[in-house]
């Protein structure tokens, strides 16, 4: 029994499985620093708008396939945030179990993915815009509560290591009060497969950021977008935590005009050293600076100094976007300057997530409104959005509840004297 262990071991460090959210192609060679990240803005006036647009189109294209799976040494190996096969074994049983043969939406999702013993195929989303009264009815929802739709992300996992299953639903827990992290994408439900090697996120559905700065550049605040972007980081920070994969296609509007984070499959405690992790083009390039970080034979240590990168060319990005719809970018100087210094070569030299929203840019922007959501939104609002995120935050609480009790064991004849679990999950998202 030993041996077979000690077997399994190995192979979960050989790395017998894909790695999640990794997107720089195994045989690919580090794009240059122009290629990264041209040094300044075009004038959306100017003769070179073609060009900047080219430019825009170009970085759309390369960016397309998001994520590569790739096998070999090349995955994600982190044990900090839920150390111990055990513990990630308890955690895994709390989910709520569900036979996805009986509906449409969770066949759909799972069939997209693969798992086996040893290894597990990458996770999908899948949208669905009118979900059945059959699903409602299962997850306890009204259609009143969520009129714009479901996401169910599909996350395969093997036998050996049970991390890539239950961090994510994990990290969303520790963010489920909304009234204190209004930044992050609420989490309806986390349910386990009996009949797949499949965990199932349930989310709601929101707007993309770059589909909606595109349809709304003539009247979205740019401004205020960007200090949200910097909070929602923030909020990761404060908490030292690590998203190491900030990107405009990570942002999300939601139905009330303002922004979330989405994807936690990639949060980490700051200062650890991982694999690599990320999309290619907002990689800063200390995280693929050799041969061996780029193929993912040996670690590097990821930091708030990443996320600063990443949001800088985030912040470039969303610039190109508003100009290719010939709008300008307010105080486009200050703002070119800014990112300069986020994506900058050394992050030694980069400044941290306080001193990017203490910049010149953000000038007039009250952080404590923004940290609370109580102003004006980037975006305009979806007709019923206010009853929307009332009920969403209404479904959370509940799901809180319903998870407390089957910890309690007051469900599932799971017993007595659990109240100290709860206590604890209670005291983390607190």
């Amino acid at each position: 029994m030993c041996a077979f262990l000690s077997i399994l071991a190995v192979l979960s460090v050989a790395g017998l499985r894909p790695r999640a959210n990794f997107s720089l192609a195994a045989n690919a060679e580090p794009p240059s620093a122009e290629e990264r990240f041209p040094s300044t803005f075009h004038d959306s006036a100017s003769a070179d708008h073609q060009g900047a647009a080219e430019e825009l189109q170009s970085t759309s294209e390369r960016l397309a396939p998001d994520v590569h799976p790739l096998t070999g040494t090349q995955h994600r190996r982190l044990d900090s945030l839920v150390p111990g096969f055990l513990k990630r074994m308890q955690i895994f049983k709390r989910l709520r179990p569900v036979d996805d043969s009986k509906f449409n939406e969770f066949k759909k999702a799972g069939s997209r993915v693969t798992a086996t013993f040893f290894s597990a195929s990458h996770s999908e989303v899948t949208l669905i815009y009118k979900p059945s009264s059959a699903l409602l009815d299962f997850l306890g929802f009204a259609r009143e509560d969520v009129p714009y739709g479901l996401v169910i992300k599909a996350i395969p996992y093997e036998a050996v290591d049970l991390y890539s299953v239950v961090s994510e639903p994990y990290i969303h827990r520790m963010f489920d009060d909304k009234n204190k992290f209004p930044y992050v994408l609420p989490l309806l439900a986390a349910l386990r497969s009996t009949t797949r090697r499949v965990v199932y996120l349930v989310l709601p559905l929101y707007r993309m950021l770059p589909n909606t700065v595109e349809e709304q550049a003539a009247t979205v605040d740019f401004v205020l977008l960007l200090a949200e972007l910097a909070m929602a980081a923030r909020q990761l920070h404060e908490r030292n935590l690590t998203h190491r994969d900030l990107k405009d296609d990570n942002f999300l509007v939601a139905p009330d005009g303002h922004i979330v984070v989405a994807d936690m499959a990639t949060v980490e405690f700051a200062d650890e050293k991982s694999y690599l992790v990320g999309t290619t083009d907002f990689m800063p390039p200390e995280t693929t600076s050799t041969y061996f970080l780029r193929h993912g034979f040996t670690r590097t240590r990821y930091d708030d100094t990443t996320d600063v990168y990443s949001l800088g060319v985030t912040f470039r990005r969303l610039g190109l976007m508003l100009m290719d719809q010939k709008v300008r970018i307010p105080n486009r100087k200050r703002l070119t300057t800014l990112v300069k210094k986020m994506t900058n070569l050394d992050p030694k030299a980069r400044p941290n997530i306080s001193q990017v929203m203490d910049d010149p840019y953000f000038e007039g922007i009250d952080f404590a409104v923004v940290r609370q959501r109580t102003g004006p939104a980037p975006f305009s609002k979806l007709p019923g959005a206010d009853e929307a995120m009332k009920r969403i935050r209404a479904k959370i609480r509940q799901r809180q509840e319903e998870e407390d009790k089957f910890v309690n064991g007051e469900e599932g004849g799971r017993g007595k004297g659990k109240e100290k679990n709860a206590a604890k999950r209670k005291g983390e998202r607190d």
